[in-house]
């Protein structure tokens, strides 16, 4: 059966559920045509108990039975996605210059102060730089000095302004200088692992050697198809079982669904029709982390419940999509 549906689904999609039922019924039609024989004589045989005076009262009640069953929401719909927890916020860590890592100040794990130092940097060309303005500076007073004796206010002028120009690059430098103990952007922990090999590693400006997350709260991102969409709420509970941690169930919500989908990957060009290959849109849970005991990169399996329904409302609303489908 699951054969036949694959087939019909990829050649016939909205016509699949009933060309499947119209070949289970060719294969078993002997069977089917045996229970409908049996429940024929079954009837006849019990049909005085059943249209008897004293049947009706247990009639009534199973029929009240199978109507509550049938219309009362006793579940919820169902979405089963795999999990990757990721920081709720994260920022990335560059070079501000190009240098070589010099001293590494904090390890993978390590909670952070916003602005504590994290690397420090040796940059030739900033050395470079400042052993260039600190020789004009010097050689501008030294110019200065020798004006003033003349006393040609040109000339004093003229070394003043380039001692001045010297001096504001100093600050600047000085300024660079600083900044290749570099710092974290945020409060969180260091989220990258063996931080210690990039002792000695040269790096240019804007490289991006490390990331910083605020773990007190996590996130996983859920790409849902647009056909389940209708199954999903934004305050809607998640339930994730870690591979890591099998005992341990996470609870959380969704708190987003994106307002646009994203196109569903594919490694070739595929000819199929858009209704069958939907788009996604990205459904985000947040989950508390207080302890910081839930690490980034844990995954597991996230069961997403929707709204509470019965079994006739699903059932209707199967059948009414598919009709659309077909009829419009």
């Amino acid at each position: 059966a699951k054969l036949l549906d694959n087939f019909y689904s990829k050649v016939v999609p909205e016509l699949a559920v009933v060309l499947l039922l119209v070949t289970l019924y060719f294969f078993f039609r002997k069977r089917v045509r045996l229970v409908v024989r049996i429940s024929r004589l079954f009837y006849l045989d019990k049909k005085e108990l059943v249209m008897s005076p004293r049947a009706r009262l247990p009639l009534l009640a199973a029929a009240a039975g199978v109507v509550l069953l049938l219309a009362a929401p006793w579940g919820r719909r169902t979405i089963r996605m795999n999990a990757v927890l990721e920081p709720a916020v994260s920022m990335k860590v560059e070079a501000p210059e190009d240098g070589v890592i010099r001293e590494v100040l904090a390890r993978e794990g390590d909670a952070l102060r916003a602005g504590q130092p994290l690397f420090r940097i040796e940059s030739p060309g900033v050395t470079a730089d400042f052993a260039s303005l600190s020789a004009r500076r010097t050689a501008a007073a030294g110019e200065t000095g020798r004006s003033l004796r003349t006393g040609d206010a040109g000339d004093v002028y003229r070394a003043e302004r380039k001692e001045g120009a010297a001096a504001a690059g100093l600050a600047l430098d000085a300024a660079r200088t600083a900044r290749l103990a570099v710092p974290s952007p945020m409060d969180g922990r260091l989220l990258t692992s063996r931080t210690e090999d990039l002792v000695g590693r040269w790096v240019t400006a804007g490289t991006v050697f490390a990331t910083v997350g605020d773990t007190r709260q996590m996130m996983a991102a859920f790409p849902v198809s647009e056909r389940l969409l209708t199954d999903l709420v934004v305050g809607a509970p998640v339930s994730v079982q870690l591979r890591a941690r099998p005992f341990q169930i996470l609870r959380g919500t969704i708190i987003s669904i994106a307002p646009a989908s994203q196109p569903a990957p594919s490694a070739a060009p595929s000819a199929l029709r858009p209704s069958e290959t939907p788009g996604r849109f990205v459904a985000v849970a947040r989950f508390e982390n207080p302890d910081g005991s839930l690490k980034p990169g844990l995954e597991g399996i996230a069961k997403i419940k929707g709204p509470r329904t019965s079994l006739l409302g699903a059932g209707f609303r199967i059948l009414s999509r598919w009709v659309r489908a077909i009829f419009w």
